[in-house]
């Protein structure tokens, strides 16, 4: 910019910068961790879980899918259709295997302990 050019807000900016917090909050080492552990746990649990729904369901549908003429690219967009919907149906159940798989491995090494000992509240 040059020497004589100043930055004129417009209105969007405003909103914006309204919409934004006055500072956001930073996740300390026990939230890191908890979020870390069930991340994993839940990654894991859902790729498990869509996978098993895409092979039953390409096993169900393939051979009419190959007896219309479907190409690899007709196949992959079959999948990628199809992933979202096997999401609404496994999320609810994935989240409440992983979280009591995370809260069962806590306890298991006695991290709930530890946290509990350390002064931090659930």
């Amino acid at each position: 910019m040059g020497a004589g050019v100043q930055f004129q807000p417009n209105c969007l900016s405003y909103l914006i910068l309204a919409a934004l917090p006055a500072s956001i909050p930073t996740l300390n080492t026990f939230d890191r961790h908890l979020l870390r552990e069930w991340l994993t746990i839940l990654g894991i649990a859902l790729a498990l879980a869509c996978g098993l729904l895409l092979v039953q369901v390409m096993y169900d549908d393939f051979r009419d899918l190959h007896e219309a003429g479907a190409t690899v690219r007709d196949l992959a967009l079959y999948v990628i259709v199809a992933v979202p919907g096997f999401l609404a149906l496994t999320l609810p159940i994935v989240l409440l295997v992983s979280v009591l798989f995370v809260l069962g491995k806590l306890h298991k090494a006695n991290e709930l302990t530890a946290m509990r000992a350390a002064g931090v509240g659930f």
